[in-house]
């Protein structure tokens, strides 16, 4: 049994374990402003950028542009080359003692791993993972500040428009009891005093 497992030991492929850690950052509009639900979403975000990450097509990409899996390479369907991937791949938030103390979820960070037989390469492809979620990030935000910046524009131009009907309103007032307001009194007084 000794000698069986020494030689299964010897003979197992060595796997290395590459890992990042991603930090989120909030937006930097003020929340007096435009109200943040970025940790209403922050999850669901993840989930989501996640599952493009995971996509059939990406790893595909990476596996191709890497060579990896060279044994599995052309005897397996492309499908199980893909699932073999998915499966080395290990994405999950970073909790903090803040966060476990306070029983709530994990939100400002998370952990992208992948397992891998050669450590360059396990690391390269961490890389581009990583790379990923940060264009697709990038991507986001800038749809979401260009969303911002339209709805403080709509609420600027509404406001502008809200005013100058205002000063219209006081205009047409001021014109139509010309002479009768009250800061005309000391102008009307010395015209009554004169006559």
């Amino acid at each position: 049994g000794v000698v069986i497992a020494v030689v299964v030991a010897f003979l197992w492929p060595d796997t290395y374990v590459s890992d990042a850690t991603v930090r989120i950052m909030p937006p930097a509009v003020p929340e007096r402003y435009v109200p943040s639900n970025v940790n209403l979403q922050l999850g669901q975000r993840i989930a989501a950028m996640e599952q493009q990450v995971r996509s059939r097509s990406n790893l595909m990409n990476l596996i191709n542009q890497y060579g990896l899996y060279p044994r599995k390479k052309g005897r397996v369907p492309d499908e199980d080359l893909v699932e073999a991937m998915q499966k080395d791949i290990d994405i999950r938030p970073v909790q903090t003692l803040r966060d476990v103390a306070d029983n709530r979820p994990a939100s400002s960070a998370f952990r992208v791993s992948f397992r891998y037989e050669d450590r360059h390469l396990a690391q390269k492809v961490v890389a581009a993972i990583v790379s990923m979620f940060l264009d697709e990030t990038i991507r986001t935000r800038g749809a979401e500040s260009q969303m911002t910046t339209d709805f403080l524009k709509e609420k600027l131009d509404a406001a502008k428009k809200n005013l100058d009907e205002i000063e219209n309103r006081l205009t047409e007032y001021k014109l139509k009891y010309s002479g009768k307001l009250p800061e005309q009194l000391e102008s009307n007084l010395a015209q009554m005093r004169a006559l």
